[in-house]
């Protein structure tokens, strides 16, 4: 049985903030613990400050590659100004370091590339990247893509804006989004 913590809970909304936080709050509690317990006592006190401690260095590792947000700014210019083979060649490497093996398609209005791991099979669209917004119609047309193909998983890519309609279908569809600065976010991990 996996143990799945609340998104509203203090210790994941402090592995989604910056790690110093989780730090200052550990040597805030240490400093408490020793100006408010006597000798004998602070250090247990300050073993309070222990799962902060250990929240800041998760959270740290997690922070290790993310973005700067002019990075991101920088990196979400430059992949509106690819062309389609530029950045379909990024994408596809992308895939590959991740263990991937990627099949382009032709003439698939609703996917661009299979990828396939571990016997199973991920669609991706991605042809659509520059546009501003993404409605319900792509999703759609991933969607029959996704039937037609038999995949266990579809994936969906753009720079702009995904509508509310269209990321409740992608949430119905076994459709993965990945959007702005998550997908500047992406291409840019290293190798």
């Amino acid at each position: 049985m996996a143990f799945k913590m609340s998104e509203k809970s203090l210790f994941a909304t402090l592995l989604r903030s910056s790690w110093w936080i989780s730090l200052l709050i550990a040597v805030g509690m240490v400093g408490a613990a020793r100006w408010l317990l006597s000798d004998k006592l602070w250090a247990y006190g300050a073993a309070g400050a222990l799962p902060f401690v250990v929240i800041s260095v998760m959270a740290a590792w997690k922070q290790r590659h993310k973005l700067s947000g002019h990075a991101l700014a920088q990196g979400q210019q430059r992949l509106a100004s690819l062309s389609w083979a530029d950045f379909s060649k990024e994408l596809e490497a992308a895939l590959k370091r991740e263990g991937y093996a990627v099949t382009r398609l032709n003439g698939d209005p609703g996917a661009d590339m299979i990828a396939e791991r571990a016997g199973r099979m991920r669609l991706i669209s991605a042809r659509r990247w520059k546009a501003s917004s993404a409605g319900v119609e792509a999703m759609q047309q991933l969607r029959q893509s996704l039937d037609k193909r038999e995949a266990q998983q579809a994936l969906y890519l753009c720079l702009g804006q995904v509508s509310e309609p269209a990321q409740k279908l992608a949430r119905a569809q076994r459709i993965a989004v990945i959007q702005g600065p998550a997908l500047v976010q992406w291409l840019s991990r290293p190798q």
